[in-house]
């Protein structure tokens, strides 16, 4: 399952053709399943969550049958809008910034204490400011 951070807001028609071409071309190209999209029941399964601040969605597909950077570059590129994906590494606050020509960077994540789907990026687009995981009191103290 793949989470992409997509700054502009994207209508789920738009979402769903590209999807839909990008599967199709994957598929003739040899690096992913044949898949027809009519419906969001079909595979592969994706959702919309609305965000607040720079990044207007979070697109969720739950596909493993393509690189997360291959479909992150494709949708920057077909939408014209920045995405942030996984970087895949170990660390949990480091990301990779797609820009709209599809060129990729790395991103820093700092946590803030702001509330749940509020992302922002600093002007430089240099970090990530996210929202910090609630803490759990610690019983009897």
């Amino acid at each position: 399952m793949y989470c992409f951070l997509v700054q502009r807001y994207v209508e789920q028609a738009d979402v769903l053709r590209v999807l839909e071409t990008y599967f199709r071309l994957a598929a003739e190209l040899g690096v992913g399943p044949l898949v027809d999209v009519p419906h969001i029941e079909a595979y592969p399964y994706w959702y919309i969550t609305a965000n607040e601040g720079d990044f207007a969605l979070m697109l969720t597909v739950d596909t493993s049958a393509v690189h997360e950077e291959a479909l992150a570059c494709f949708l920057a590129r077909t939408l014209q809008t920045k995405v942030v994906i996984s970087d895949d590494s170990s660390n949990p606050y480091t990301w990779v910034l797609m820009d709209e020509r599809g060129a990729a960077q790395p991103l820093w994540e700092k946590p803030v204490d702001r509330e749940d789907f509020f992302f922002e990026v600093d002007e430089r687009y240099r970090h990530l400011l996210a929202p910090c995981p609630p803490t759990q009191p610690i019983e009897g103290k």
